[in-house]
């Protein structure tokens, strides 16, 4: 009996051992080719991403990715995401590289990528492939779009640094110094102080004629949270208002303590212009250059956009100069045109929105001449050519273009620059 039990104990002994091995050795197989499929599955879904970017994308755009997925990405330049990095890791990565598209796959990590204020303003999902064997976790791919304040969404301006008090501004920077009516102004200004009591800024536009404020805020100050190492930062979205005369405008900025006291005097950021339609006095355009129309009309520069999105309206205003006086009546074209020549936007008009036609210039004046380009939203993405050409009203005959090496144009147009339509 003693001798049955121990052999009954002994084949358990034996089972509980076999068992696991069996059903490990039945398993395996399984697993392995669940883990293959799993592999080979991510492989379609990046390539699946990479077809979507065949399509979409330009091939000078770069594409963040970690390396798994290198292999598939090689038609663009490519900018390597840490594995397994921490969030604050892969956020440094993408505001330093400024990737166009971002492939990510769903983490702990990139759940903290995705909620930061920075990300979420600059990068937007385009495309999302599903993993089918873990549902959990997609491939998503996200475009980038520069926000306001950033310095790649137009021309800026580096304003004037100073300081007050304990108070010193060690950047600032503003898109433009023009002031046109319901056209914003992104100014951002960055303080580094010692002074640990509170403090009120005040942000004012004011005319250098009559001293009229046209544009104030105020802001609290946390003088408690600063930083050795950071400085402090404000961004201002300006918005002119309808009705502010031609002219000299100041932005300044001042502080108060909490008495209302000022702290020193106002600094000056910069001085912004309300620009005159018609003026003896040469004008200070954003690009300067020299092309003469015919024989009496001058083209001394321009403002633009270096960028543009499908669906947006572009501003553009020319500076012409009037070398003499014009029996004729002229029109101005701007078209944006496609390598193959294909006008994708287009406007026609007679100079300052049909209100000042060229038999009217008078020989030294100076014209801002403003264009409207509506860019619908099937416009493909790309560098495209900003042209300009000047035509006779009456017969369409376009006038020669020089540049001021005094070459002809042979197209009887010019080509100001490329126009990035992301």
């Amino acid at each position: 009996m003693l001798t049955f039990k121990r052999l009954r104990a002994s084949e358990y002994r034996v089972w509980f051992w076999l068992l696991p091995a069996l059903l490990l050795a039945l398993l395996a197989p399984a697993a392995v080719h669940t883990w293959r499929l799993r592999v080979a599955g991510r492989a379609v879904l990046y390539n699946n991403l990479a077809g979507w970017l065949e399509e979409y994308a330009l091939p000078v755009e770069r594409v963040a990715v970690s390396s798994a997925g290198l292999p598939h990405f090689t038609n663009w330049p490519v900018v390597e995401l840490p594995e397994k990095a921490a969030t604050s890791t892969l956020l440094e990565t993408l505001q330093k590289a400024r990737p166009d598209y971002v492939v990510t796959p769903r983490s702990v990590a990139w759940d903290g990528v995705y909620v930061q204020p920075w990300f979420q303003e600059r990068y937007h999902i385009v495309a999302t492939e599903f993993d089918p064997y873990d549902a959990a976790t997609p491939l998503i791919l996200y475009r980038y779009t520069p926000a306001p304040f950033d310095n790649d969404f137009g021309e800026t301006v580096i304003c004037e640094d100073g300081s007050v008090a304990e108070i010193a501004i060690t950047n600032c920077r503003l898109h433009g110094l023009r002031l046109l009516p319901a056209v914003p102004l992104y100014l951002t200004v960055e303080l580094r102080g010692t002074l640990a009591v509170p403090l009120r800024s005040i942000l004012r536009l004011v005319a250098e004629a009559d001293e009229r404020v046209w544009l104030q805020e105020e802001r609290r100050l946390a003088t408690d949270l600063w930083y050795e190492e950071l400085p402090m930062k404000q961004e201002y979205r300006l918005v002119p208002p309808q009705g502010m005369p031609v002219g000299a405008y100041r932005l300044e900025l001042a502080f108060y303590r909490p008495n209302q006291a000022p702290l020193g005097t106002p600094l000056i950021l910069a001085t912004l212009q309300s620009p005159p339609t018609v003026s003896f006095d040469p004008p200070r355009p954003e690009h300067s250059l020299q092309l003469t129309f015919g024989e009496d009309i001058q083209l001394v520069g321009y403002d633009a956009p270096a960028r543009a999105a499908p669906g947006d309206t572009v501003l553009i205003a020319l500076y012409w100069r009037a070398r003499g006086a014009m029996p004729t009546d002229y029109k101005v074209f701007v078209h944006l045109l496609g390598d193959d020549g294909e006008v994708l936007a287009q406007d026609d008009a007679q100079p300052a929105h049909w209100t000042y036609p060229t038999t009217e210039w008078q020989p030294g004046e100076y014209i801002r001449d403003e264009h409207l380009l509506y860019l619908p939203p099937e416009t493909p993405r790309g560098d495209w050519r900003l042209t300009v050409g000047v035509y006779a009203a009456e017969t369409g005959e376009r006038l020669p273009v020089r540049g001021a090496d005094g070459v002809l144009s042979p197209e009887r147009r010019e080509m100001l620059f490329r126009l990035r339509v992301r």
